[in-house]
């Protein structure tokens, strides 16, 4: 079913039931004689008496508790907050206290007193003994609370407002065809209009309100004689409006009533009907439009656009879809966008680590172990060896940056070296300014390389390296002693076409180990934001040597667990890169004891 019928048909139970209201009432009411109808009818004007009272008894009557906060008890008087209340409202003409003791009242202060008629009224009305919360003396209308207060010499107190209004009289006096009067439960008749001049329905009201009205706290209706009776309390209070309606004169007016009723309805039912219908018909065919763009779109119809432009909700619905189709269109190219790149990023990052070494060097004389991580999909770090004749040759290199352009840097400076491995008879120096050229022809200057190459000769015992601008490694000798190759040949890699490197040549024997580390290592921070630093790694050298020189521990090992418990699973923001050399203890190399 669509939405334009269901909302048609829910209309249908309540103007069904409005019709069916309206027609059980005519029963009742045509079965008991039409009575109810005069009621109906009649009812309003004590009703609107009834209620015109009670609103201003609602509206002053909050009022009390603030006029009695503002009375000194211990002085009995009122302070000056008191003044203020009445000049706050229009309302109220006198405020009035009294102390009641052994039911005796006894003028405490007033507030209000302008003339001498208003010095006579409160005389006078000191002797009136009525404290009901609403109540009628000569014609002006009281609001009144009797209240309690301890630790003072009255046993109670009475505030007493002498309201301004005269709407009551005023409404009294008004022409009408019934007889209207103020009266309270008990029968007695306050105030009755200026107008009445029929005996009998003063009578008939007296006799009704003494027989009806003590135990009933509602309105209601009661025929008697050729009157029928109305009553409307004024709630919270104990008074009420009584009426007194000729039957003759009510009903050809309860029958005009009743044809206009019926005309008025019949007319607000089809100015609802066509306007339900008209509002409906609108908003649904609002609504089946953008159901259809909904439908196309997640068929796959990434341009549809919904092309609703009213201001309603429905509007809003239209205009929200339309930037979500262009935002999921953005979504989408940038998801095949990136979804190409890291598809590209992966697959350098396969051929990159195809440069680095697939496994560890492990020969009779030299163990040579290595670890790296990037910090991105491509990284700049880089290491190798070469076997040689008379050793081997390890390198590593730190590029500026990490990513895919420091990735292909290190690629190039890969091919250099692996074309140098046939020349084992170049020099660490000439080796080095090759190297140079090679990065500089293929960064121009704006990539920029630290490297270390070290040549070991287990021949001779000898470590010749370069520094080229790299962190100083650490050498940890057999008798404990550990020393950082801090000597600096020269330059990065790649600052111009032509540079030298000076070589150096240290003893390196048996037993002995080498630790050489990117700059990634000892410059990350961890979640305190301190530095790993070479201090903590020197220091942690010289903690595990011991094991080292009797080969109970791996360096490498020592390191990676250590850097990792520091890390704390953190992301790198820099590549790190690790070497660690064992110069094996081989019992031909050591001399014969003497």
């Amino acid at each position: 079913m669509k939405i334009k019928n269901k909302f048609s048909l829910s209309f249908a139970p309540i103007l069904i039931l409005a019709l069916v209201t309206y027609t059980m009432i005519a029963l009742e009411l045509f079965r008991k004689d039409k009575v109810a109808y005069i009621f109906s009818a009649n009812q309003d004007g004590s009703h609107l008496a009834s209620m015109l009272s009670e609103n201003i008894y609602l509206a002053q009557a909050p009022l009390l508790e603030v006029i009695i906060s503002s009375f000194s008890f211990p002085d009995g008087k009122f302070m000056a907050t008191a003044k203020s209340h009445l000049q706050l409202t229009d309302s109220i003409k006198l405020i009035i206290i009294y102390g009641i003791n052994n039911n005796q009242l006894e003028l405490l202060d007033t507030v209000g007193v302008k003339s001498e008629s208003d010095k006579a009224f409160i005389k006078e009305i000191s002797r009136f003994e009525d404290k009901s919360a609403l109540a009628l003396f000569q014609e002006q209308l009281l609001i009144q609370k009797e209240f309690e207060v301890k630790r003072f010499k009255y046993e109670k107190y009475l505030l007493r407002l002498v309201l301004q209004t005269n709407a009551i009289k005023t409404l009294l006096d008004q022409p009408r065809i019934y007889h209207l009067a103020l009266a309270k439960k008990e029968g007695q008749i306050l105030l009755n209009s200026k107008a009445e001049t029929n005996p009998q329905a003063q009578s008939l009201m007296t006799a009704f309100i003494k027989q009806n009205v003590i135990e009933k706290d509602f309105p209601f209706s009661k025929e008697r004689d050729s009157f029928i009776m109305t009553w409307a309390p004024i709630r919270g209070t104990d008074l009420g409006f009584v009426t007194a309606t000729e039957k003759e004169k009510a009903m050809s007016a309860l029958e005009e009533m009743k044809r206009k009723s019926l005309g008025v309805m019949l007319l607000l039912v089809s100015i609802c009907l066509f306007i339900v219908i008209k509002v409906v018909t609108g908003l649904t065919k609002n609504i089946e439009s953008l159901s259809a763009s909904l439908t196309s779109f997640s068929q796959g119809n990434l341009n549809e656009k919904s092309q609703i432009s009213s201001t309603d909700e429905v509007g809003s619905l239209s205009k929200n879809f339309n930037q979500m189709t262009d935002k999921i269109k953005d979504l989408i190219a940038q998801s095949e966008s990136k979804a190409r790149m890291e598809s590209e990023l992966n697959t350098a990052r396969r051929v990159q680590s195809l440069f680095l070494p697939q496994e560890d060097l492990e020969t009779s004389e030299l163990s040579i172990r290595g670890y790296i991580e990037s910090a991105s999909e491509c990284g700049g770090d880089w290491w190798s060896f070469q076997e040689l004749d008379k050793g081997c040759r390890f390198f590593i290199a730190d590029v500026t940056g990490h990513g895919v352009a420091p990735a292909i840097l290190t690629a190039a400076l890969n091919a250099a070296c692996e074309t140098l491995r046939e020349f084992q008879h170049l020099n660490m120096s000439d080796f080095v300014s090759y190297l140079n050229s090679v990065i500089y022809k293929c960064s121009k200057g704006e990539l920029l390389l630290s490297l270390f190459v070290g040549e070991i000769s287990v021949i001779e015992n000898t470590l010749t390296y370069v520094n080229a601008s790299h962190c100083s490694p650490m050498l940890l000798h057999t008798n404990k002693e550990l020393d950082i190759l801090d000597v600096v040949s020269g330059p990065h890699l790649g600052r111009s076409a032509k540079e030298t490197y000076k070589m150096t040549s240290v003893a390196f024997l048996p037993g002995e180990k080498i630790f050489v580390y990117t700059d990634g290592l000892t410059e990350f921070t961890n979640s305190q934001g301190r530095a790993y630093g070479e201090k903590k790694l020197y220091k942690l050298i010289q903690k595990n040597t011991n094991y080292l020189l009797q080969e109970y521990m791996d360096l490498r090992t020592i390191i990676q667990t250590d850097f990792e418990d520091y890390r704390e699973g953190l992301e790198l923001t820099d590549d790190v890169t690790f070497i660690a050399i064992n110069r094996k203890i081989n019992r031909d190399n050591l001399n014969p004891t003497v």
